[in-house]
C-alpha cells in the first residue's frame, strides 16, 4: 500500500464503477426482459 498513488486510486475507482455500471445495466435489462416475458 506504500506505492499507492491518488491516480492509481482514481483508476481503481473508475474501473470498479464501470464494472458495476455494466453489471447493473445487464441485470436491469434481464429484469425488464423477464417482466415483459411474463406479461
Amino acid at each position: 500500500m506504500k506505492g499507492l498513488i491518488v491516480k492509481d486510486l482514481f483508476f481503481i475507482l473508475f474501473f470498479y464503477g464501470l464494472l458495476l455500471c455494466i453489471f447493473i445495466r445487464f441485470r436491469f435489462h434481464g429484469f425488464i426482459r423477464g417482466m415483459t416475458h411474463y406479461q
